[in-house]
């Protein structure tokens, strides 16, 4: 409730945004397509919820630009050289051209 409005209030500013989960995406989608903003998106670290949540945040016809994503990173629950990992093969991705990670 809060965020579409501090969207409205701050129109034409370009903010970042968020942050939206798969729970409440399309409220910020809507709120930031509306007034030209950008959006956070976060997931659990793994690769394929993050280009989930992003293929169903540019659906709703937002460019893909202007996500910006945010892995919920957990070194201490899921072990540094694994959170490292994910975020290579993020970076890799996004160099190979992978339209919903770069």
């Amino acid at each position: 409730e809060v965020l579409p409005r501090v969207a409205e209030i701050s129109k034409g500013e370009n903010c970042l945004l968020g942050i939206a989960v798969q729970s409440n995406y399309k409220t910020i989608t809507a709120a930031c397509q509306a007034t030209g903003h950008l959006i956070i998106a976060e997931t659990p670290i793994d690769i394929n919820l993050a280009k989930q949540l992003n293929i169903l945040i540019s659906d709703m016809g937002f460019p893909p630009e202007k996500i910006v994503m945010h892995h919920a990173t957990g070194a201490l629950g899921y072990g540094i050289e694994y959170t490292y990992s994910i975020m290579e093969r993020t970076r890799l991705a996004a160099l190979e051209g992978d339209k919903m990670i770069s």
